[in-house]
């Protein structure tokens, strides 16, 4: 079976994600909605994941520390991640995290982190930086321990 050719369209569209000028027209536009006290944002520093242009697949993780005035004109701090695909699976991921988030997992000892919107053109999923472990973490520290208490809270 062969694969699907990357159009240059798509790959512009996805590269996007690394120009700070874009980023920042778009995080200005969103945040505020997410962020009750955010105004402007003054400066991105952005650290770059994971970084593939290939023929049939685009994938971009990038971290955008992001120093911002709010609504007193004081600086504050907000780390965004996004993750982008170019076989648009980060519309599914932001689709269930947006789900659990809205359902219990925005608290407490297990958590997800906190999806914030989702680009379609650049097909990437904006999220809130988080602290602790992920899920996976768990498998890879101890893959005998016993998940079925969290698993039973994703499922309820």
């Amino acid at each position: 079976m062969h694969k699907k050719t990357l159009t240059e369209k798509n790959k512009q569209e996805m590269t996007k994600l690394l120009d700070k000028n874009f980023i920042q027209e778009v995080l200005n536009e969103k945040l505020a909605k997410f962020y009750n006290n955010f105004k402007s944002i003054i400066e991105i520093k952005e650290d770059v994941y994971k970084r593939h242009l290939g023929l049939t697949s685009a994938v971009f993780v990038v971290g955008y520390e992001i120093k911002y005035l709010d609504k007193n004109n004081s600086s504050n701090y907000l780390t965004i991640f996004v993750s982008a695909h170019s076989d648009n699976s980060r519309q599914e991921a932001f689709n269930k995290a947006k789900f659990l988030y809205n359902n219990g997992f925005n608290k407490g000892e297990l958590q997800v982190t906190r999806p914030l919107f989702y680009l379609e053109k650049q097909k990437a999923f904006f999220y809130e930086a988080s602290e602790g472990r992920s899920l996976f973490n768990f498998f890879t520290q101890d893959p005998e321990e016993d998940l079925k208490h969290v698993f039973n809270l994703a499922v309820s």
